[in-house]
């Protein structure tokens, strides 16, 4: 407020690795626009928004959990049924299951065509109402997602993703560790993501409408608050 932004206009210019060009001008003129809304605390400072931030993240992550879940009985449903078909199972199958933790107590030796096995098929159906994925897999899962359909330039998103689910999260972009601890840069850096994204990166803006709806809904509210 005091003393403005300072920015290298040649290198704005022309962009960067994970920026699109101007995209940081109206980063940081965002941070400021928030500061001088807010007077003492930024205007984005507001519980609702910072909030559904937070809420938005946590629901992203169950949502991908259930869906890793239902990956998983889906497969096992599969291996049930070349079983029952076959009176077998396949090699590759149960190597599957190990691998995904699974089948912990998998023979060392199995080979396809290993025989009928009673306690194995109760096995299967006792994994598929066990099955639990970790918060850690599921942030891996999103990061990978978004990494498929977007290029480094767009990846505002990871960003208001490490402020909704914290630093475990695996991102190509953001802040170093403890900064969100702090509620202000929960709504903060969103803020000013989603406001550069809107003015300067179309594709970048695309995703954090697809993983943060509501959010974006409030901060359109925000600003539509302030041009009122």
């Amino acid at each position: 407020m005091e003393g403005g932004i300072f920015l290298d206009l040649k290198r704005i210019y022309a962009g960067d690795s994970v920026h699109r060009p101007y995209q940081n001008l109206f980063h940081e003129t965002a941070h400021m626009l928030d500061q001088l809304l807010g007077g003492a605390m930024p205007y984005s400072y507001q519980q609702m928004f910072g909030t559904s931030i937070r809420n938005e993240g946590r629901r992203l992550l169950e949502q991908e959990k259930a869906s890793i879940r239902n990956q998983r009985v889906s497969r096992l449903d599969e291996i049930q049924s070349y079983f029952n078909k076959h009176g077998r199972w396949k090699k590759t199958d149960l190597v599957w299951m190990k691998d995904n933790g699974l089948l912990k107590d998998l023979y060392a030796n199995s080979v396809e065509g290993y025989g009928p096995d009673a306690n194995m098929r109760w096995h299967i159906e006792q994994l598929k109402n066990s099955i639990e994925i970790s918060d850690d897999e599921a942030m891996r899962n999103i990061a990978k997602h978004i990494r498929a359909e977007s290029k480094p330039t767009d990846r505002n998103v990871d960003d208001i993703l490490q402020a909704a689910l914290g630093d475990d999260y695996p991102r190509s972009v953001g802040h170093g560790d403890g900064y969100f601890s702090s509620f202000q840069h929960v709504c903060g850096e969103p803020w000013a993501e989603i406001m550069d994204a809107q003015l300067a990166n179309p594709k970048a803006y695309e995703l954090i409408e697809q993983y943060f709806p509501k959010s974006v809904t409030i901060f359109n509210t925000m600003v539509k608050e302030v041009l009122a």
